[in-house]
């Protein structure tokens, strides 16, 4: 690896403002109990004025404890009948209807976990004929539950448990009342860490996009609920802000990004939404919602990962590399080492793996410019899709422009600047002009929001255009120039892209940190290697990484460590896939 001193063209920041169409969002989903109609439904609360807009009803639901979360655009709500059976219900939380009503038996009560990374719904229940909590994973469509693995020594809880990637968090009490959070690896089955995290009574909120597990909790000095960040190795808890005059609750709360949502009353109104951004602990405002409902809103899953080359799941990249004259894909697995080849495309055709079904693992798929075609291998059911999107001249682009947690068709037409996105939402185009002939797309989450972002760079000028799906504002931002070749990807860990570029002939990587400004320069590969940076330890952050075509080694320098590490995958005539 050579580490020579090179100097980067920086120009000066400026924004300015693009008015094009309305920005979009994710939607908060709340459920209610309607007594005048006698059944529970479920809708979108408006975060700004409360009000509630009806969707569907949750099957033939009559009872419930509250357990439901949020995986992309569906819905999982575990509950009774008026017959006392117990159902899974699975909702359409867009279109507004049930998919399915699963009976799961009653021999056990289940809670939910959560979605990990394998797609798998993980569920907990305490086993009587053993005298323990088990986990284990529930088929959504059958409703049956094969066991992963005990949860430590947990005795009594009260339901928070919070899925992140493959680790399931669980709050609870050991036999002698000493309160823990259990940090359970729903893939291996184990309890990872005990942590004992004192007597205060903790909720779990969620993991934000930092990695950070927050939780909510009653300060009786203070009088006030307050939310902060739990260190998941100590159980010590970091102070993040107040929740507003939140006075009472009953522990529903989500975290969607950065914004902490918390349903709750104050000491005068009944029925009030309250925001609050976990990263700075700041107030975005609260909304009330009435006291003629009492609302459940779920916990919010996984979100799109933009960079993850993810075909087994495990939260790791996969190197993956393509042959074009035998159109074979080589696959090296993560989670095992074992290497898959598969043969899908012909020479000529772009490689495009990314989610596009939303079911955490990367799909296998090619666009053919000469014809438009997108073939698409759903990596479910193994089944092909073929789509007509784009032709000559237009190139593909990778990213969740709606939202829904799935990948969208998109592409950029160089001569024009105009890029034409089919939602997987809804089925609609959207075509926007951004950028032009001689500019690189460079899409991605900038702002944080969990929908990707129109972006662009100028080779010559070094600068970025990247337009704000949150705000649709515009900034503009000199960083690279001649002879340094783009990068995205969160490589700070804070959940939203960096500024990246790499001076190829010297090897020298820039990162602008998107919450401080700082740049990190970093010496790591040279002239001759090809950038593969990824997140290839699993822990949210881009890892530095090249490959060698020539010899078919892969070099990744690990955030975690710094340590760097090799495998060997492809060779002359392979070119890599990211």
């Amino acid at each position: 690896m050579r580490h020579p001193l090179a100097v980067l063209f920086v120009v000066l920041c400026l924004s300015l403002t693009v008015a094009v169409g309305p920005a979009s969002a994710r939607e908060l989903i709340g459920i209610r109990w309607n007594a005048a109609l006698s059944h529970e439904e479920f809708g979108v609360l408006d975060t700004s004025t409360g009000a509630f807009t009806f969707r569907g009803n949750v099957g033939n639901l009559a009872s419930w404890s509250g357990q439901s979360l949020i995986d992309g655009p569906t819905a999982y709500v575990l509950g009774n009948s008026s017959g006392a059976v117990q159902n899974l219900y699975v909702l359409d939380s867009v279109a507004g209807t049930t998919l399915r009503t699963v009976p799961v038996g009653s021999t056990y009560t289940y809670f939910l976990g959560g979605i990990n990374l394998a797609n798998s719904l993980i569920v907990i229940y305490y086993n009587g004929a053993q005298t323990r909590e088990e986990f284990g994973a529930m088929n959504t469509t059958s409703g049956a539950v094969t066991f992963r693995g005990v949860v430590g020594n947990l005795a009594s809880w009260s339901g928070q448990s919070m899925m992140d990637g493959n680790t399931l968090y669980v709050f609870g009490n050991t036999s002698g009342g000493t309160q823990n959070l259990y940090v359970l690896d729903t893939l291996a089955g184990t309890t990872l860490r005990t942590v004992p995290v004192g007597t205060t009574a903790y909720y779990l909120a969620g993991v934000n996009r930092s990695g950070s597990l927050i939780v909510v909790y009653y300060n009786a000095g203070m009088s006030r609920e307050e939310f902060g960040v739990m260190n998941t190795t100590t159980g010590a808890v970091t102070f993040r802000g107040v929740v507003g005059d939140l006075a009472s609750w009953s522990g529903q709360s989500q975290i969607d990004g950065d914004t902490l949502y918390v349903v709750g009353n104050s000491a005068s109104v009944q029925g009030k939404l309250y925001l609050q951004n976990n990263a700075t602990g700041g107030s975005q405002g609260s909304a009330t919602l009435g006291s003629t409902y009492g609302y459940y809103i779920p916990k919010r899953e996984r979100t799109f990962r933009e960079r993850a080359i993810d075909f087994d799941g495990d939260g790791k990249v996969d190197p993956t590399v393509f042959h074009p004259a035998s159109s074979l894909w080589y696959i090296r697995r993560s989670s095992d080492n074992s290497v898959q080849s598969l043969g899908y495309g012909a020479s000529g055709y772009t490689q495009v793996p990314a989610d596009y079904d939303g079911d955490g693992l990367t799909d296998v798929a090619v666009y053919d410019a000469a014809s438009g075609l997108w073939f698409v291998r759903n990596s479910t059911t193994g089944a092909t899709t073929t789509t007509g999107f784009g032709g000559p001249g237009y190139a593909p682009v990778r990213g969740d422009f709606d939202g829904d947690g799935r990948a969208d068709l998109a592409v950029f037409h160089d001569a024009s600047g105009l890029w034409l996105i089919k939602n997987s939402s809804t089925g609609s185009t959207t075509t926007i002009g951004f950028g032009g002939s001689g500019y690189v797309t460079m899409p991605g989450d900038y702002d944080g929001d969990g929908i990707t972002d129109l972006a662009v760079y100028h080779p010559p000028s070094g600068l970025w255009y990247i337009r704000n799906s949150s705000t649709l504002l515009t900034t503009t931002v000199g960083f690279g120039g001649t002879g340094y070749q783009p990068m995205r990807g969160d490589f700070s860990g804070d959940g939203k892209n960096d500024l990246v570029v790499l001076h190829v002939a010297s090897g020298l990587w820039f990162v602008k940190d998107s919450t401080t400004g700082t740049v990190t320069t970093t010496g790591f590969g040279d002239a001759s290697s090809v950038p593969v940076p990824e997140d290839y330890d699993g822990d949210r952050r881009i890892d530095l990484g090249v490959y060698y075509e020539a010899s078919g080694l892969w070099y990744y320098r690990l955030s975690t460590t710094g340590g760097t590490t090799n495998v060997g995958l492809g060779g002359s005539g392979y070119k890599s896939v990211n």
